[in-house]
């Protein structure tokens, strides 16, 4: 609230300005030695007062709401011709959002690669980069942004001949980052591993490897064939006799095939007699052979065996799959 009463007057009613008594609260009374009570009406001049303060609150505000640029850095602080260089300008007291990205100037003493315009605290931050081609003191025109004109900024570009640069920095060895070396030697073992993998691969000295890979493969094969023999020893009770002796037969051929050779696959009965000794101790050789006879009388002569026979010739394949039974020397 403006005062209405802004001081005594200790001094007589200047001219002009009507004096009387009057009892209001918002008149100071000055008594005179002698004279009655005087007052001075100062009502019109603190109006106006309070008038100019309010006016001059508001053109502060205003002065302080408007756009400002509140700083101009360069990055690098120095830089020459040839340099990518940035000019940061932050401006206060507007969003980004009232702003467009201006046109790319055309510049005389260099050329313009980007502008853009980023949000930050309490403003938006103009990034002008530019290179220029000329030494010497420069003008970046003024940009229009919408709700904001950039005024012309000066740039000074330095310049290495006025420095006395005139001769080319001597030549200097180049650094090595931290581990180039332990890095380079690292690589060349692994090259020189790999190169010596090859030749062990072209020379045939792989033997070992492949023979590594032949028993981990061997292995594998021979656990699915003992899976399904136990399958079948837990099924052969309820089986019919013809079929338990094909998928016992079956299962010994497979084994024969793939560690004595294909002719296992395909051999009759018969041939069996005349291989089998070869690669297999004379008395299993027999054997593995009656086992074979006898799945052949049962599938193809309806001959009927007892279950202690079916046990039996479950035992040989077994064994022969553990490859517990004494096998021919030099016959695997």
């Amino acid at each position: 609230m403006v005062p209405q009463v802004l001081g005594i007057l200790r001094s007589p009613p200047h001219r002009g300005v009507r004096a009387w008594e009057d009892p209001s609260p918002r008149y100071e009374y000055l008594r005179g030695s002698g004279g009655p009570a005087q007052t001075l009406f100062l009502e019109e001049a603190s109006v106006r007062r309070a008038v100019c303060a309010l006016l001059l609150a508001v053109t502060s505000a205003a002065v302080y709401a408007a756009p400002r640029v509140r700083s101009v850095t360069f990055l690098p602080s120095e830089f020459f011709v040839g340099d990518r260089v940035e000019m940061r300008v932050v401006v206060e007291g507007v969003d980004v959002q009232d702003l467009v990205r201006p046109e790319v100037p055309t510049l005389e003493w260099g050329v313009v690669e980007d502008i853009e315009l980023k949000p930050v605290r309490g403003g938006v931050q103009i990034s002008f980069y530019f290179m220029s081609f000329q030494p010497g003191s420069h003008l970046v025109p003024s940009l229009p942004c919408g709700a904001f004109t950039l005024e012309p900024q000066e740039v000074v570009v330095s310049s290495y001949y006025e420095r006395g640069f005139t001769q080319p920095a001597p030549y200097k060895d180049p650094l090595l980052p931290r581990g180039t070396r332990l890095f380079l030697a690292l690589l060349g073992g692994v090259g020189l591993g790999i190169l010596l993998l090859v030749f062990l691969f072209l020379s045939n000295g792989f033997g070992f490897v492949r023979a590594w890979c032949r028993f981990v493969e061997e292995r594998f094969f021979l656990r699915g064939l003992l899976r399904q023999l136990g399958r079948l020893e837990e099924e052969y009770h309820g089986l019919p006799q013809d079929e338990f002796y094909t998928r016992l037969i079956e299962i010994a051929r497979k084994y024969l095939s793939r560690f004595h050779g294909a002719r296992f696959a395909s051999a009759t009965t018969r041939e069996l007699m005349d291989v089998l000794p070869g690669v297999l101790s004379e008395q299993f050789a027999r054997q593995v052979y009656g086992v074979f006879r006898e799945a052949d009388g049962v599938r193809f002569g309806s001959r009927r065996v007892s279950p202690e026979h079916e046990k039996a010739s479950l035992e040989v394949v077994r064994a022969l799959l553990s490859r517990k039974a004494a096998e021919k020397e030099g016959g695997a």
